[in-house]
């Protein structure tokens, strides 16, 4: 006699099926990624002392959010930000490579809770509870930074931050030092 199924066993199966796939096709806990990034990209004698040395030189020229364009049945094609890009000048001496390892660590490490946080106000390179990709490209003699999140209402936040960061910046350096 042949295998026979009910409509309702096809369905059980069929949405069981979906259910084991859409758990396989889940990321990775933005703290598992952000040790294996700790692990490849800090070195082990560093500390925040050194993020914080970059991000108080580096010199933000330019924060821009990166868009994609979707699109869509009911208004045709839309925008939407799917990261931000920062145009840097780096402290001299640090070559792009340099920057990303430094980055890349500054985030892992502030996604593990392994640097404070309050001395990085409007930090655009990481997010509570979320693994951010960061990239830096060499771009007209400085460097461009891209911030990526895994969703639009995080990349805004990024978006945000990044601005706060630039204007926090700005405000420090019209500051008239004191001798």
């Amino acid at each position: 006699m042949p295998y026979r199924t009910s409509k309702l066993g096809q369905a059980a199966t069929i949405a069981f099926l979906i259910a084991v796939g859409s758990l396989s096709c889940a990321g990775v806990a933005p703290q598992t990624k952000a040790a294996q990034v700790e692990q490849l990209q800090c070195e082990p004698s560093s500390s925040d002392e050194i993020d914080v040395r970059l991000l108080a030189s580096m010199i933000v020229l330019s924060v821009q959010p990166i868009y994609s364009y979707v699109h869509t049945a009911t208004t045709g094609t839309d925008k939407r930000v799917a990261g931000t890009k920062i145009l840097i000048r780096p402290p001299e001496g640090i070559d792009s490579s340099r920057v990303l390892r430094i980055l890349q660590c500054h985030s892992a490490r502030a996604v593990l809770g392994h640097l404070d946080r309050s001395r990085y106000p409007g930090d655009p390179f990481w997010l509570d509870g979320a693994w951010l990709e960061i990239d830096v490209q060499p771009e007209e003699g400085n460097l461009a930074v891209k911030v990526v999140a895994d969703d639009i209402p995080k990349n805004l936040a990024i978006l945000e931050r990044a601005r706060t960061f630039q204007r926090a910046q700005t405000f420090a350096a019209a500051q008239p030092s004191v001798r």
